[in-house]
């Protein structure tokens, strides 16, 4: 498991609107968000979720130019650690996660596997990794 997983302000978003956001925990264990995202949110976090803001804003600015500031922030912080997990749901964000070479994932897929396993345990409907 990565020292640090990052999340982008899509993430916490969806989980609060469907009461949620406990996933994170219980994927993750603890979340860090930057004070952008925080302040994107626009909510108070769970406990489970700090903040830490890149040490060097200036890659943050170039990345402002073409990214929104809560990914541009969340992937100036990921450059800065080095066994990070990214969570960036966005398409522009993700594509600039992959060429900067960072770990990163999509919570909309963690989300969508987890509901879609549950419900078919309660059809009981068996389905395999490789039906995915």
């Amino acid at each position: 498991m990565q020292e640090i997983v990052v999340s982008d302000t899509s993430c916490l978003i969806l989980l609060n609107k469907i009461g949620r956001i406990s996933l994170l925990e219980t994927l993750f264990k603890s979340v860090t968000v930057t004070a952008t995202i925080a302040k994107e949110f626009g909510k108070s976090l769970p406990d489970f979720i700090t903040i830490e803001n890149p040490k060097d804003v200036n890659y943050q600015k170039i990345l402002e130019r073409f990214l929104d500031p809560g990914e541009a922030s969340a992937i100036a912080l990921a450059l800065e650690n080095e066994d990070c997990l990214l969570i960036m749901d966005e398409t522009k964000g993700r594509k600039e996660a992959n060429r900067l070479k960072l770990a990163f994932t999509v919570f909309l897929r963690y989300f969508s596997q987890f509901y879609f396993f549950l419900a078919a345990g309660f059809f009981g409907v068996a389905f395999f990794p490789e039906d995915f």
